[in-house]
């Protein structure tokens, strides 16, 4: 490519997605397939970032602070996907106003992303905005607050197992009672909170919360 990409993605084919930057206030986002031209999935004039390509290469999506189409009610950023297979962009709809990034989408057409919501936070003594994470399903059209009901701040999501399984960092205390760590010993104490963040995964099939591994970066 004769332009430096940020924030590269690739699929199992090598297509890569990246995005690039046109000033300070402007990005939009590429695609390059294998020994090809870079394709521009947006345009210069738009502010995009975050690209995420599924593994079999069909969907890109990524985040826009512009409104890219009909429909996008909402005044902060908002995640579209790109389907290559019928050359169709689309809005993931959001659920609510707010600012909604990072998403990551799988080879079955589901889409996690991450934006805040209003929830009731013990460290904080109230309600505050906390960063949960948000699931949407390209076929079904249906979506969902994915950490809905934890108590402090969730992030970094991404797939696996072709789609059914998510994993995610996450400072909440109250994503499981009590659970085995990777050397299978039993927590003898409830799950710090707050000033770690933890490694979990969800099971989309089955629902099931699991604990990963504990501290994996704290807080600055």
């Amino acid at each position: 490519m004769s332009f430096p990409l940020e924030n590269p993605d690739v699929a199992n084919d090598g297509t890569i997605v990246g995005e690039v930057h046109r000033s300070s206030e402007k990005r939009f986002i590429v695609m390059a397939e294998v020994n090809e031209d870079p394709i521009r999935i947006t345009t210069p004039l738009d502010f995009c970032s975050s690209p995420s390509i599924s593994s079999h290469g069909r969907y890109i999506a990524f985040s826009s602070t512009d409104s890219l189409l009909e429909g996008d009610w909402n005044s902060g950023s908002d995640i579209y996907v790109y389907d290559r297979e019928w050359d169709v962009l689309r809005l993931v709809p959001p659920m609510q106003q707010g600012n909604f990034s990072s998403p990551s989408v799988s080879d079955i057409g589901q889409v996690v992303y991450g934006g805040y919501v209003h929830t009731e936070m013990p460290s904080e003594g109230g309600l505050s905005w906390v960063h949960h994470l948000f699931l949407y399903d390209l076929e079904s059209n249906d979506g969902s607050i994915l950490t809905s009901g934890a108590n402090d701040h969730s992030r970094s999501a991404f797939f696996r197992e072709k789609g059914t399984i998510v994993l995610f960092t996450s400072q909440a205390g109250n994503l499981i009672e009590m659970e085995e760590g990777p050397s299978g010993n039993g927590l003898s104490a409830p799950i710090p909170e707050y000033t770690h963040w933890h490694l979990y995964q969800k099971d989309l099939t089955t629902g099931e919360v699991r604990l990963l591994a504990l501290h994996v970066m704290e807080e600055n």
